[in-house]
């Protein structure tokens, strides 16, 4: 423990943490969407599916226990390096000019506030019944919770679907930014710069299309 404290503690070893922890939220990321895409199969699946996940309680509190812990090790570390970068500057450049540096990388603390933001309002809705309670609590044929019914219902409400889809972009352009830092901290980035940065870009569109197929789906009227 002693090692790993002292480790963290480092720039170097904040960076590498950083990477871990977003590489493992990236792959629960493509994992709960690929869970998701079962709305296109219909109700049966995805109810049958979020049953399986709610009958194995250890299972499901480990993974939510692991996904808290690893944001908090991404949060802090973030906070670490951000700190630490402000004090060895602690003078305003006169003139800043940010060549390389694009909007996501620069406002990562922004996108990823906001996503966190959104999070907490989609746990509220769809795991915890708190906010739009009345489209939750009905049972399927085979007495399991309805989620299919829940998320067409929700998709269905535009604000819902638009906030959702306003919060998937934000998402992609905070992938994109991290996927790419991911292999720099491995030192990956100066020898294929332009294919890590593009692999950031294609790993974010594949996860914001993903997500985004299934509200417009609905909205269209394609899923009812």
């Amino acid at each position: 423990m002693g090692a790993f404290v002292r480790f963290y503690a480092s720039s170097v070893g904040a960076k590498v943490v950083m990477a871990a922890t977003g590489l493992v939220w990236s792959l629960f990321l493509i994992g709960h969407m690929l869970g998701n895409w079962q709305v296109f199969q219909g109700a049966a699946p995805l109810n049958a599916y979020a049953h399986f996940l709610h009958t194995h309680v250890a299972m499901l509190w480990t993974v939510r226990t692991g996904l808290v812990v690893t944001f908090a090790l991404h949060v802090f570390a973030a906070s670490r390096l951000t700190l630490a970068n402000q004090a060895a500057r602690p003078q305003a450049y006169a003139k800043k000019t940010n060549i390389e540096a694009g909007w996501a990388s620069r406002n990562m603390y922004l996108t990823g506030a906001m996503i966190l933001a959104f999070v907490t309002y989609h746990l509220l809705q769809f795991t915890y019944r708190v906010m739009n309670p009345e489209l939750g609590g009905t049972l399927d044929a085979l007495g399991q919770n309805d989620v299919y019914s829940m998320v067409v219902g929700g998709f269905q409400i535009p604000a819902i679907a638009g906030a959702y889809m306003a919060a998937m972009v934000l998402l992609g352009l905070h992938l994109s930014h991290g996927v790419a830092s991911l292999f720099q901290t491995l030192g990956l980035c100066h020898a294929w710069k332009s294919y890590t940065h593009a692999f950031g870009l294609l790993f974010a569109m594949l996860v914001i299309g993903g997500n985004l197929a299934m509200p417009v789906a609905i909205l269209a009227g394609w899923i009812r």
